[in-house]
């Protein structure tokens, strides 16, 4: 069956939560909904009473996953705290990737802004440190960065945008490059 996702943020203030009623569940939250009936299949919230502005600031991107020889139908989603959730589209069940200083292959840093699957199928994740390109087969990461003394390298550290080209290439946006 075909489920749509759908994100939501809570609308109260950033920085106060005293004043919200409830559990707030589908305040930044990644929702998966039946398109045909409309009917919640499930949900992922990724903070509870948001008081720190941890809203999730990109779009779900929806992937397909290979995993002991399969292909997973899956939605991948990042958020500010440096989590890139990826879940099956099926039964919400999910793998996240975070920044580890003791693992060279785990996301660059803990602050991730935006992610981008191309047109080859590889999941592409902007951070403050970095541009990171996820192998979906072993869930490592190889890193781009910038370095002044290479030409060839990315414009700088600090990566806002991730964007599809009409070539087939992709846009980066990065701040100071």
């Amino acid at each position: 069956a075909r489920c749509v996702e759908r994100f939501a943020r809570e609308g109260a203030y950033d920085f106060y939560g005293g004043d919200r009623k409830g559990q707030n569940l589908y305040g930044n939250c990644l929702v998966a909904l039946e398109a045909e009936t409309g009917k919640m299949r499930w949900y992922f919230q990724t903070v509870h009473h948001d008081v720190w502005d941890y809203d999730l600031p990109a779009q779900p991107v929806l992937i397909t996953v290979r995993h002991d020889g399969r292909e997973i139908p899956a939605v991948a989603q990042v958020t500010k705290m440096g989590f890139v959730f990826v879940f099956d589209r099926a039964t919400g069940k999910f793998t996240r990737y975070v920044h580890d200083p003791n693992d060279a292959d785990s996301l660059t840093e803990d602050t991730v802004s935006t992610m981008y699957e191309d047109a080859e199928g590889a999941i592409w994740v902007g951070t403050f440190a970095g541009l990171d390109k996820l192998d979906r087969t072993t869930g490592k990461f190889t890193h781009y960065k910038h370095n002044p003394a290479d030409p060839a390298s990315i414009g700088a550290d600090s990566v806002y945008a991730l964007l599809p080209a009409d070539d087939g290439k992709m846009w980066v946006g990065m701040l100071g490059g």
